[in-house]
């Protein structure tokens, strides 16, 4: 499981290493503000996404114990 868990959070890291770069990229040609909501925003959805991964990974161990 922790194998799992591993690979799944090098490929989200890698995932919003890369999200950020464009944004970044993006920021350097719009407003401020609007590039400053865009990077909170993909770091927000990135921490989700992973935290969503774990907890359905956990159920799935849990589930496969019974």
């Amino acid at each position: 499981m922790t194998a799992m868990i591993g690979k799944i959070l090098k490929i989200v890291l890698i995932g919003i290493a890369v999200v950020l770069g464009v944004a970044l990229v993006l920021f350097m040609y719009d407003e401020q503000i609007m590039g400053f909501y865009l990077v909170f925003g993909v770091v927000g959805v990135g921490f989700f996404l992973v935290a969503m991964q774990i907890l359905s990974l956990i159920q799935r161990e849990g589930q496969q114990d019974d």
